[in-house]
């Protein structure tokens, strides 16, 4: 990656990829059956998953969502009279993966009150460490609005990736989860999986009481694990120049001090809950703290 056009670009020598995009905000490989996905954000309606396919034509402004919605004036026209570019092969518009609201524009300008979520980045899961998530999309998103929740959706796909998996009677597809404590997510901009498939990181920034990763933990057929409550853990003096006292947990398998560079230096805490940080230089640190379920969290520390 140079920064210079791609040779096998739809047309030789101009920078796009595909076209019709409002608010593009992550990419999805699915390495497996070698597909592209995007997420986007909508106007007001009309959030989107997108199938890439280069060259081809996503809409905006002229259709949004799933064709045939005619939830925006003059879109089945647009369809139906649409001219292919002339250098491109079998352009077409293609219509989205799935769409989040659906539905005619809103009167309302309060952007709370709209049913879109905004969707901000996501993953393709194709680990088996979480059975019911196998060949999958995770998607987070960044709306606490009237009835969008900041929350991980998951959308189980067919085996060729290139639809939803049909759903049984009483089912939902897509399914949401990590949504009950909007306060503890914040806007969540992204989503990592461990390399086993069951712990997952959502990273937030704004919208909570401080920008974090909050960790959850698949312990089998009962569900996902509570999260450590980051907010219950401090750390003190804070500036700090002898000794760091951690409150609010002990349960911790391993304690690394990281400093600005990245590097990490395990340390060892005392009876009292207290870490000897006389031998750091001044400047700020982050205090990695690993729980015996493996997940973790990082506080950051000043030592004068």
């Amino acid at each position: 990656m140079d920064g210079s056009i791609p040779i096998d670009n739809p047309i030789p020598g101009n920078p796009f990829y595909t076209r019709g995009h409002r608010n593009p905000q992550g990419l999805m490989y699915n390495a497996i059956e070698d597909i592209l996905y995007d997420v986007e954000h909508g106007d007001r309606t009309d959030d989107e998953i997108n199938i890439l396919h280069a060259g081809m034509n996503y809409g905006w402004k002229y259709v949004r969502g799933y064709h045939g919605d005619n939830n925006i004036a003059g879109e089945d026209s647009f369809i139906q009279n649409y001219i292919p570019h002339s250098l491109i092969a079998n352009d077409s518009l293609v219509p989205a993966l799935f769409s989040w609201c659906d539905v005619p524009q809103p009167t309302t300008g309060a952007y709370l009150d709209w049913c879109t979520p905004a969707p901000s980045d996501g993953i393709y899961y194709s680990s088996s460490g979480i059975p019911q998530w196998t060949n999958s999309l995770l998607v987070v998103t960044l709306k606490n609005g009237a009835s969008t929740d900041r929350s991980v959706y998951q959308f189980k796909l067919n085996p060729d990736g290139k639809s939803l998996a049909p759903t049984l009677p009483n089912d939902t597809n897509p399914k949401q989860f990590f949504g009950n404590d909007q306060l503890l997510n914040g806007r969540l901009r992204d989503i990592a999986v461990s390399p086993g498939g069951t712990t997952i990181y959502l990273i937030n920034n704004s919208g909570a009481p401080t920008d974090k990763i909050t960790v959850y933990t698949y312990t089998g057929p009962s569900g996902i694990d509570t999260p450590i409550d980051e907010s219950a853990i401090t750390l003190y003096p804070n500036p700090v120049k002898d000794e760091l006292t951690i409150s609010g947990s002990s349960d911790w398998s391993e304690i690394n001090i990281v400093g600005m560079d990245g590097r990490r230096s395990p340390v060892m805490i005392n009876p009292e809950n207290k870490i000897d940080v006389q031998s750091l230089l001044s400047g700020i640190y982050f205090l990695e703290l690993q729980s015996n379920k493996g997940e973790s969290i990082r506080k950051k520390f000043v030592k004068n």
